[in-house]
């Protein structure tokens, strides 16, 4: 199973470009924590009453 998971690895999307990315080292992909994100707060013409935060958790 672990040879499996190598290979998706390698295959997988990039979430920056949309590309597949071939990779040597299955671990070496990107991944963000919320620690590496930062919003900044700018203008907007959206007003707070139009937007939509609805989710849908389950089927």
């Amino acid at each position: 199973m672990y040879c499996n998971q190598i290979v998706r690895l390698r295959r997988q999307k990039s979430r920056i470009s949309g590309d597949f990315v071939e990779q040597d080292n299955p671990f070496g992909f990107v991944g963000l924590t919320y620690d590496d994100v930062m919003l900044l707060p700018a203008h907007t013409d959206v007003m707070p009453s139009d937007a939509d935060t609805s989710s849908q958790l389950t089927k």
